[in-house]
């Protein structure tokens, strides 16, 4: 079933989803699983066979967000912009599957998983975006003057589960060894089956940025400025789409 979403709603399920993306994605599926049950016209939790820890599912993926909006803000007091879900259309995994979500499991090819899991305990972007720009207001060095890309000094920090689906849902990546990007006091928290999404903006291609975890996206600078107050603007680039969203950061 498809729901439309905008995060600055007021409901209490939209409102978690855009204040506690980092440290509650844990209560945010609870949240989702309970509006699921108990709200007219919302969707209904998966009713398929179960063997006592959750649903049996064909499907590795349990949500997916097609985004329309987003919200951007600097991470902690780190040289770090979080880029949330702020409007976004979903699709959640259900019994039978609706249309759109079967059609976006066999793209991906995410139909043989048949292991327990929790509704809405797996959600990622079903946009296809064609690269991410990052741009500031103010001159950032010398090489990259107001409103100039700062594509090649930034550099994203996210996760995906497409590699993990696409070798047949083997060779997990073990987050206990994490990246250097990944290593700041205040956590980034990741599940199993996804792996590291982590390089420079300007060398990432399409591919791998597919399936991106919505809670779970970053961009860090790997140069930091004389000038510590900037104003920051990301780009979210889909075909002919652009999806942006602007913060204040004060850079270390």
């Amino acid at each position: 079933m498809c729901q439309f979403v905008r995060s600055h709603a007021g409901t209490g399920m939209t409102s978690d989803l855009k204040t506690y993306p980092t440290m509650n994605r844990f209560i945010l599926y609870a949240g989702l699983l309970a509006a699921a049950v108990t709200a007219t016209g919302c969707r209904q939790a998966p009713t398929g066979n179960t063997d006592g820890d959750g649903t049996i599912s064909p499907s590795f993926v349990q949500q997916y967000y097609d985004l329309s909006a987003i919200a951007v803000r600097q991470y902690f007091d780190y040289p770090y912009i979080q880029i949330m879900p702020e409007t976004y259309e979903t699709c959640s995994y259900s019994v039978p599957p609706s249309v759109r979500f079967k059609a976006l499991s066999e793209k991906y090819g995410d139909t043989a998983y048949n292991r327990p899991l929790a509704p809405f305990s797996h959600t990622v972007y079903c946009n296809e975006f064609s690269g991410i720009d990052i741009f500031s207001d103010r001159d950032f060095d010398a090489a990259h003057p107001a409103g100039a890309s700062l594509s090649d000094i930034v550099r994203i920090v996210g996760a995906s589960p497409y590699r993990y689906i696409r070798n047949g849902y083997t060779a997990p990546f073990d987050w206990r060894e994490l990246p250097e990007d990944y290593r700041i006091e205040n956590g980034i928290s990741y599940l199993e089956g996804y792996l590291p999404v982590n390089g420079t903006l300007c060398e990432l291609d399409a591919e791998e940025m597919y399936m991106l975890d919505p809670f779970e996206l970053y961009l860090k600078f790997t140069i930091l400025p004389e000038i510590k107050k900037h104003t920051i603007t990301v780009v979210l680039r889909e075909q002919e789409t652009e999806i942006t969203g602007s913060t204040e950061i004060i850079f270390p």
